[in-house]
């Protein structure tokens, strides 16, 4: 069985190759205009296109492989200060972990944790910056691991971030199941939940903008991000508008 490795290594190698033998000779280069215009038009319209059309399909076949999966949160909550939500697991469990999905704008928020919904612990507190957007972020209490809990209260502290989804996971790494998780839009989507955070799931680099800028414009906000020309952007927004707001 081949790597994937491998098998990017041999694409990469063919179409190199293809671009190399498909360059012009250099002493026809230099022959006449006329003498040149009337050679690519008597023999080498048709190559030219077999030749662009080669290269564009190895290159979306090397782009689209692992491109990014299409399952992300669609629904978000907005937690301005004092703004809150509880989520209640079917049964008391041990929480080794939270996976959390962060949605678009910034600030802060608690996460607290409670045995009886009466008497709360304070798990974290989370500051939701602009290099953590759209992204599947792991975390941990502050102070013991794993945390006994029934109930998890997020509450805002300050700005306005919102967030897609929240899944309480087990040191085994099963993700606990939530009473009435439909009603509540931060577990209305556990099954997007995945095992771990990575490229394919999660914004990085120059994307925790440029994916950024493109929800922004579906919603109507005045952009975080405007240091380049919009174009690129608004062709992410019309990916966004097409496949939903999603990694691929």
């Amino acid at each position: 069985m081949f790597s994937s490795g491998l098998i990017l290594a041999v694409l990469l190698f063919v179409l190199l190759a293809i671009f190399f033998l498909g360059l012009p000779n250099l002493q026809t280069c230099l022959l006449p205009r006329d003498v040149v215009i009337e050679d690519q038009q008597n023999h080498g319209r048709s190559g030219h296109i077999l030749l662009c059309g080669s290269i564009t399909f190895i290159y979306a076949v090397i782009a689209f492989i692992n491109l990014g999966t299409t399952s992300a949160p669609a629904v978000f909550q907005e937690f301005t200060a004092g703004a809150q939500a509880v989520i209640e697991l079917q049964e008391e469990s041990e929480v080794d972990h939270l996976m959390l999905y962060t949605g678009i704008n910034v600030g802060n928020y608690s996460i607290e944790t409670s045995l009886d919904g009466e008497t709360w612990n304070l798990y974290t507190s989370y500051s939701q910056d602009y290099a953590s957007i759209l992204k599947w972020q792991n975390i941990t209490a502050d102070y013991v691991n794993p945390v006994t809990a029934r109930y998890i209260r997020v509450t805002g502290i300050s700005g306005n971030p919102r967030v897609g989804e929240i899944a309480a996971v087990s040191s085994d790494g099963t993700v606990l199941a939530v009473k009435n998780a439909a009603s509540c839009p931060l577990t209305d989507e556990q099954d997007t939940v995945p095992a771990e955070s990575n490229y394919l799931n999660s914004t990085y680099f120059d994307e925790i903008y440029h994916a950024r800028t493109a929800e922004e414009y579906t919603q109507g906000i005045y952009p975080y991000e405007c240091s380049h020309p919009p174009l690129g952007k608004a062709i992410i927004m019309l990916g966004i508008l097409l496949f939903g707001l999603n990694p691929f």
